[in-house]
């Protein structure tokens, strides 16, 4: 067209143009110039179409690599109709979070093309087609491959082009095996109508497969597009694309928004509060995914350490030894659809621990009157704000109606702090357990560590001391009485061997009674008690217990708190006393075992009459 535009210019410049009657060739030329301008508008309709097309294969393709269609929404322009598609594909599924990539491509109904104005006539061209470019399952593999005019297309090689990407063949099991190949991208094609080459002028169909590297010839363009035929229809949550003669191809519309994460302890206005160097362990819940979805977990910042822990459903968050704020990013990923949510954390609670973890308290008798026990809770660094504190009890076997305990508010700044339990003495005799855990309000939206537990024993049955040489001392030991049956020092008290025994000085040398104790061994405890009795074994020989005098310290004074008028004379035998305490159990830190008389005579007239004892347990209650 363009070279007859030249020539109709060149006819006027070399011929005599006045007094000719040349209205009938402008009127022709004017003809061509509408038909240009028709072919011209034409062919920009074309482009379109063809461009229509092509975002029709790519949105094929896409999905057929696993992409995910998250959005449909009905386009029109002039007379056609079609749908905006929404594709979400993963670019790479070993990052964290998953890396993915959203396309939108607007996929056309096929319509009747116009019918073009009538030519000159000319000389028969070849005969014209529209490509029938479709896909088709491949049942050994699984995989959709493009198929023009009904004819597989193959490579240079005769290979078939797979749509959808192959997946790379499982490596030979070795120490370790080798990576199996990567998988094979599924190719996009892209048409065009161009001339079929530098000397022909005859539009003709191509196809790219390499993104436009190379184009393959599919065959005499006919002047539309329409042909094609593709329509496109959403039925039951499925998008449809459709042709004639070929299977219709359906996708899942999958609303990414669907799948939803819940943690477990977490208020959401005010994040998690955490202390340092602790480890905390997040629950969470998925909603609206499968069972296999993977749920990853991150910080922004990296402030804190992050765990996944699948099979648990729970991520574990590990603080620092600073105080810090960070944002946890947590990502479900359920096979090309993801879903993001994300909490803030901060490392910011001093750390709650109670001064003792383990107490055990005195029944003692049944004793009607309450007692009151004071737990400490110590604070690494000051409250960040004010703090209520619950002490919760757990499962123990103290009856609910015999205690209460109060909570406790720490105020902003402070690093310490008391809590009271109250229990009722009027109990039967035995023991009982109150487990207690200190954790802060649910209002407050803090989380604590699990060592915040606290376990009380309420019992009458006094424990073992566990003493030393260093505990023991007596003015009466005899010196220089080492031997096979008597060693060096206080040894016999505590070895729980009968048939060695400590014995008291009889050479006369000795000093004198005590009016009260006669012979004694005092007993300094390492640690504060309200309650003891003593377990007294019987030395086999001269020297054993017939009376015995038992003595509390409190302060400097010594308070005699019991007696036994008569003791075992068997050899070897054990003899437990009762259980001794102050007035209002007040604590004590020493004890005395006192002997006025033995079965060789009274022993405060005349300590020179030996005492022996084989063995000297002390138990009590704290």
């Amino acid at each position: 067209m363009r070279k007859f535009l030249l020539f109709a210019a060149a006819f006027c410049a070399f011929t005599a143009c006045d007094e000719y009657d040349d209205s009938a060739l402008w009127s022709e030329v004017n003809n061509q110039g509408n038909k240009i301008e028709f072919l011209e508008s034409e062919l920009e309709a074309l482009k379109l179409k063809v461009e229509g097309l092509n975002q029709t294969y790519k949105a094929i393709t896409s999905m057929l690599n696993g992409g995910v269609i998250t959005g449909v929404t009905p386009v029109t322009d002039g007379g056609r109709t079609g749908y905006a598609i929404t594709v979400q594909t993963i670019v790479d599924s070993n990052t964290t979070p998953v890396t993915t990539a959203t396309n939108t491509y607007t996929i056309w109904n096929g319509v009747d093309g116009a019918d073009g104005s009538n030519g000159s006539n000319g000389s028969d061209g070849a005969p014209g087609s529209t490509p029938q470019i479709t896909v088709e399952l491949e049942a050994a593999t699984g995989l959709y491959y493009w198929v023009v005019n009904g004819q597989p297309l193959t490579d240079a090689a005769g290979n078939k082009i797979y749509a959808s990407a192959q997946n790379g063949a499982d490596g030979t099991p070795g120490t370790p095996g080798a990576p199996g190949a990567a998988g094979k991208d599924g190719n996009t094609p892209q048409l065009k109508i161009d001339r079929k080459s530098a000397s022909d002028d005859t539009l003709v169909w191509w196809v790219s497969y390499d993104n436009g590297a190379n184009w393959i010839e599919l065959g005499v363009f006919d002047g539309t597009v329409e042909g094609s035929s593709i329509s496109v229809s959403v039925v039951d949550g499925k998008v449809v694309i459709s042709q004639p003669g070929q299977e219709p191809i359906s996708f899942d519309i999958v609303e990414a928004n669907n799948i939803k994460i819940a943690f477990s302890g977490i208020d959401a206005a005010k994040g998690m509060h955490m202390v340092l160097g602790a480890i905390y362990e997040v629950g969470y819940t998925v909603e609206g995914a499968s069972e296999g979805a993977i749920v990853k977990a991150e910080t922004l910042n990296g402030k804190f350490v992050v765990e996944n822990v699948p099979a648990e459903k729970k991520i574990k968050i590990t603080t620092g030894a600073e105080s810090a704020a960070d944002v946890i990013l947590v990502h479900v990923y359920d096979g090309n659809a993801c879903t993001h949510t994300s909490f803030n954390a901060y490392s910011d609670i001093a750390t709650v621990t109670p001064v003792e973890r383990e107490v055990t308290l005195p029944l003692l008798y049944g004793d009607a009157a309450a007692f009151e026990y004071t737990g400490a809770i110590a604070l690494d660094m000051p409250a960040a704000e004010d703090i209520e504190l619950t002490i919760t009890p757990g499962q123990g076997t103290l009856p609910a109606d015999r205690f209460t305990v109060d909570n406790v508010k720490i105020a902003k700044g402070a690093t310490s702090a008391v809590y009271k339990v109250v229990i009722d003495r009027a109990l039967e005799s035995g023991s009982y357990t109150l487990p207690l855990t200190v954790a802060s309000s649910s209002a407050m939206g803090y989380i604590w560590p699990d060592k915040s537990q606290v376990s009380i024993n309420v019992t009458d049955t006094p424990s073992k001391i566990t003493l030393g040489e260093e505990n023991y001392f007596s003015p009466y030991t005899r010196a220089g009485s080492e031997g096979t049956n008597n060693p060096a020092g206080y040894l016999p008290l505590y070895d729980n061997n009968a048939a060695t025994y400590w014995t008291s000085d009889y050479s006369g040398l000795a000093p004198a009674g005590d009016p009260t104790y006669g012979v004694y061994i005092d007993v300094t405890l390492p640690q504060q008690m309200v309650a003891m009795q003593f377990v007294y074994t019987v030395r086999a020989g001269n020297g054993k217990v017939v009376t015995m005098a038992v003595g509390i310290k409190n302060g400097e004074e010594w308070n005699q708190v019991g007696t036994v008028g008569s003791m075992p004379q068997d050899n070897g035998a054990v003899f437990t006393t009762d259980l001794y305490h102050l007035d209002q159990y007040v604590p004590f830190g020493a004890v005395r075992f006192g002997i006025p008389q033995s079965n060789m005579g009274d022993l405060i007239e005349q300590s020179s009459r030996s005492a022996a004892v084989a063995g000297l347990d002390v138990y009590g209650l704290y």
